[in-house]
């Protein structure tokens, strides 16, 4: 069974999300793991309104996702909460862990007063449209890539 929990700042799941966050979301050549791991850090200490939730199946962290503030910064939207950083381990995926954190993320943005989350993907629009979000925006992004802005009602 697997168990959507908030990660604690300065644990080892804390650490171990920030590393899968930082491989697979970031090039190490041009971005600091070290600002990477404070940005997570600073998000599981705050108790606001953001949230940093990992998938345990037995006792192991296997995924995480994060409730953000800003995403896009070279972006302006007008835009906030952002569902941000998902990611499942190899193993783990095509089991509903992905769905679990995409669910629990939005809770967390409902229990938090928000109406609507947001976030932006490269290929897995397909994913998060089972998921019922819907695709508000294409566009072309500094890196050369082709973005898909989705949002979600909740």
């Amino acid at each position: 069974m697997t168990e959507i929990r908030s990660i604690e700042s300065g644990t080892d799941c804390m650490y171990r999300y920030a590393r899968w966050r930082y491989e697979a979301f970031f090039d190490p050549a041009e971005d600091d793991y070290s600002e990477l791991e404070q940005q997570v850090a600073d998000h599981c200490a705050d108790r606001g309104p953001w949230a940093v939730l990992g998938a345990l199946r037995e006792g192991d962290l296997v995924g995480g996702a994060m409730l953000v503030p800003r995403e896009l910064m070279e972006r302006d939207y007008e835009r906030a909460p952002w569902l941000a950083a998902i990611y499942v381990v190899e193993a783990a995926r095509g089991q509903g862990i992905g769905r679990l954190l995409v669910q629990a993320v939005e809770a967390a943005a409902r229990d938090r007063g928000f109406a609507t989350v947001s976030l932006y993907t490269i290929d897995k629009a397909p994913f998060y449209a089972r998921c019922g979000w819907r695709s508000v925006e294409t566009f072309d992004y500094d890196d050369g890539e082709t973005y898909i802005l989705m949002d979600r009602r909740l």
